[in-house]
């Protein structure tokens, strides 16, 4: 990232990679950064990367400055907490591999906490975004890339992790066995 350092992400809900999104429910992002040049606004961007397409997904509210604290102006040396919370409802397609993907990524290291993942700044190469060919052992479906714009929409910061979605089931627990009508 150019523009700040990366100081910790947390993703909530989020267990292991890839995380896992339910379509319809809530997540939250939250990345802490120290930032490296002032920003006046700006906006977020969300991405899927799948077989090397990306593609722009749709929030509900892009304004930057809805979502750090504290609020903007961003200041050089200060730090700073970029939160968002949505709601799932992306259509992105999970696909099955049948080999191990051509591209992984090494963007954090984890360390667990509670329920959500964890991450903290390793390396160099932790604050980019750029994908790496070795890293990760597991079969990833997808990623998610977030990226900070400033005013003049060039990117200060970007972070990507893989995820894979899927969709809940219908219950029904609720109609109870042998439940037959009856009509007189």
């Amino acid at each position: 990232s150019q523009g700040a350092n990366v100081l910790g992400v947390d993703i909530t809900p989020c267990n292991s990679f890839p995380c896992t999104f339910t379509i319809g429910k809530q997540y939250t992002v939250r990345v802490g950064f120290a930032a490296t040049t002032d920003i006046w606004g700006g906006s977020v961007v969300a991405n899927s990367i799948y077989n090397g397409v990306t593609k722009a997904l749709r929030l509900r509210d892009p304004v930057l400055c809805n979502h750090l604290i504290p609020p903007c102006p961003v200041r050089t040396g200060r730090s700073y907490v970029f939160s968002y919370t949505g709601t799932i409802s992306w259509k992105i397609p999970d696909p099955i591999y049948a080999e191990k993907p051509r591209s992984t990524v090494q963007l954090f290291h984890p360390y667990w906490e509670s329920s959500a993942v964890r991450f903290s700044r390793n390396s160099e190469e932790s604050r980019t975004c750029d994908l790496s060919a070795s890293s990760l052992n597991t079969t990833i479906k997808i990623y998610l890339q977030w990226q900070l714009v400033n005013q003049y929409t060039w990117p200060f910061l970007c972070i990507q992790f893989p995820v894979k979605f899927i969709e809940e089931k219908a219950n029904s627990a609720n109609v109870p066995p042998n439940h037959h009508s009856k009509t007189r």
